[in-house]
């Protein structure tokens, strides 16, 4: 075989182990709210709405808050800060989004931020699972999440960063450690969800 056969033989070999590759999904698990959640707190007159809470774990052993986002507003949002706070131990997270010169994201749209969950086959979440990750050695993780700052095409601001700090602050109070009693978690988790509602209420 001469020397163009041989270089268009191990092209067609790449181009189908590139493609079997390519269509690999990865393995994940829905990790149920009793275990792990996302709490979405939407202050009243944020332009931006969160909605569809769910927590991910990835067979390799990676975690994924994922929550669908909604521009409630009747402006173009320009840029905005969304930050994450776990109720164990304090750790959190921000998302400073800016969207690229030209684009903007118009009232009435919206957007998951799990972006390729056609690439994702889902596994059942059990016990057996459970008792074979790392989550069976903690308390029931709350992940709060807050949209903080946005910023509208017309100059806007929207801002709350003080009441992100109050939570903030009250997550601390609460003291959750890992060595909880289930039950005084149920207890910790209502004065949570109460601070939440009563912070954010619409008045």
């Amino acid at each position: 075989m001469n020397k163009p056969a041989w270089v268009f033989v191990a092209f067609l070999i790449l181009t189908v182990i590139s493609e079997g590759f390519a269509q690999e999904k990865k393995r994940v698990y829905e990790v149920p709210p009793e275990y792990v959640s996302v709490l979405l707190v939407s202050d009243p007159d944020c332009p931006l709405q969160l909605s569809n809470p769910r927590f991910l774990k990835y067979e390799k052993g990676t975690f994924e808050k994922v929550y669908s986002l909604a521009n409630v507003s009747d402006k173009p949002v320009i840029r905005f800060q969304i930050k994450e706070l776990s109720w164990l131990g304090g750790q959190e997270s921000t998302k400073n989004s800016t969207l690229v010169k030209g684009q903007k994201f118009l009232p009435q749209e919206n957007f998951s931020t799990l972006s390729n969950e056609d690439q994702l086959e889902f596994l059942e979440f059990n016990e057996k699972v459970f008792r074979d990750q790392e989550l069976r050695t903690r308390p029931k993780d709350i992940w709060i999440v807050i949209v903080t700052k946005v910023e509208m095409a017309d100059g806007t601001i929207y801002d709350i960063s003080s009441k992100y700090e109050d939570v903030e602050r009250f997550v601390k109070k609460l003291g959750i450690t890992s060595d909880r009693s289930y039950t005084d978690i149920l207890a910790k988790e209502s004065e949570l969800q109460e601070f939440i509602s009563k912070k954010f209420a619409r008045y």
